[in-house]
C-alpha cells in the first residue's frame, strides 16, 4: 500500500512539473506564421492613435453606440499594438466567420529543434451579446473553449497592464461583419477605453486619470488642471499636454501653453525680449475668450518672472 501511495505521489509530481513544460514546448514553432516585412512606422502609429481617438469620441447613448471599422483600420490597430506591447508581428483579416487575428512573437531562444517562435491565432466571432472569441490557438495548442476568456484576460493584463482585459470585454457589446467591415457595439459606460489604453503615462496618477476619462467637452478643463498641477514642472506639463493631444487625435483648443510654445518657436526657441510684444500677441489670438486670454497672460508673466529672456 505504501509503495502504491509513493508511486501515485511521484506520478502527481511529474504531472505538475511536466504539464507546464509540455505546454511551453507545444507552444513553440520552427517557422513564423507572420513575417514582418518592415516595422510599424511613426506615421502608422499616429494613424492608429487617431483611429483610437475616433472610437473614444463616439457619442454615448443610453443603449450604447456603434462604430464601423474597415479591415485595414483594424489591421493597423492590431499591428501597432503588437509592435508597441510585444515587439511582435501581427495581422488582422475579416471574413464571413468573423475577425481573424494572428500574432507572431520571436522569442530570444537560440536556434533549436523545437523552434523559437510563438504563433498565436484567434477568431472573434459575430455576436449580438458580447465580445466572443471562439477560437484561440498558441502554437500547437488549441485552447479549450471554456478556458479562452480566462487565458486572454491573463495574457492581456500581463502585456497591457492590470484591468485592460476587463475594460476590453466590458466595452465591446456586439460584433457584426459585413463584407470587409466590422461594426462594433460599444457600452456607454466604457467608451474611451480603446484610445485611453494606448496613451503613455505622464507620471502623475491624477493627471493620467483626468486625461483618460476626458470627453471632448472636457478638454479645456483638463488643460487648466494640467497647468495648475504641473505649473512648476515644464517638462512634465509638456508631456501631459502631448498625452492629451493624442487622446483627441491632435485636436486641442488654442490654450495658453500652445500659444506660448508658438511664440517661443517664432523667436528661435525663446520668448521675445519685450514681454509687451508677447502679451499683445496673446490678446490678439484670444480676443474672443477673455478667460483664456487672462490665464495665458498670467502664465506668460510667470515665465518672464522665473527666467527673463536675455535682452
Amino acid at each position: 500500500m505504501g509503495c502504491l501511495f509513493r508511486l501515485f505521489f511521484l506520478l502527481l509530481v511529474l504531472a505538475v512539473i511536466g504539464l507546464p513544460v509540455a505546454a511551453v514546448l507545444l507552444g513553440l514553432d520552427r517557422e513564423p506564421q507572420i513575417v514582418r516585412q518592415q516595422p510599424v512606422s511613426a506615421a502608422e502609429m499616429r494613424e492608429a492613435v487617431l483611429i483610437g481617438a475616433r472610437i473614444a469620441m463616439v457619442p454615448a447613448t443610453a443603449g450604447g453606440s456603434r462604430i464601423t471599422l474597415s479591415e485595414s483600420e483594424i489591421d493597423l490597430l492590431v499591428r501597432s499594438w503588437a509592435a508597441r506591447a510585444l515587439h511582435a508581428a501581427a495581422r488582422a483579416a475579416v471574413s464571413r466567420f468573423g475577425l481573424g487575428i494572428g500574432v507572431t512573437v520571436d522569442t530570444p531562444l537560440p536556434e533549436n529543434p523545437l523552434g523559437r517562435y510563438v504563433n498565436i491565432r484567434a477568431t472573434v466571432a459575430p455576436s449580438q451579446e458580447e465580445l466572443l472569441v471562439d477560437r484561440l490557438a498558441i502554437g500547437g495548442i488549441e485552447v479549450p473553449q471554456l478556458l479562452i476568456r480566462p487565458v486572454l484576460r491573463l495574457a492581456l493584463d500581463l502585456v497591457s497592464g492590470p484591468g485592460q482585459s476587463e475594460m476590453l470585454f466590458d466595452t465591446v457589446r456586439s460584433v457584426a461583419v459585413a463584407g470587409k467591415n466590422v461594426t462594433v457595439g460599444l457600452s456607454p459606460a466604457a467608451l474611451g477605453g480603446f484610445a485611453a489604453g494606448a496613451l503613455p503615462s505622464t507620471g502623475n496618477a491624477r493627471i493620467d486619470e483626468l486625461i483618460r476619462g476626458a470627453s471632448p467637452a472636457d478638454r479645456q478643463r483638463v488643460m487648466d488642471e494640467i497647468g495648475k498641477r504641473l505649473g512648476d514642472d515644464p517638462a512634465m506639463r509638456q508631456k501631459a499636454l502631448e498625452a492629451l493631444q493624442q487622446r483627441f487625435g491632435g485636436n486641442l483648443p488654442a490654450g495658453s501653453e500652445q500659444i506660448i510654445r508658438e511664440l517661443q518657436q517664432r523667436y528661435g526657441g525663446q520668448l521675445p525680449a519685450d514681454p509687451d510684444v508677447a502679451i499683445q500677441d496673446i490678446r490678439r489670438r484670444l480676443a474672443d475668450d477673455p478667460a483664456a486670454r487672462d490665464r495665458a497672460i498670467r502664465e506668460l508673466k510667470q515665465r518672464y518672472d522665473a527666467a527673463p529672456p536675455a535682452r
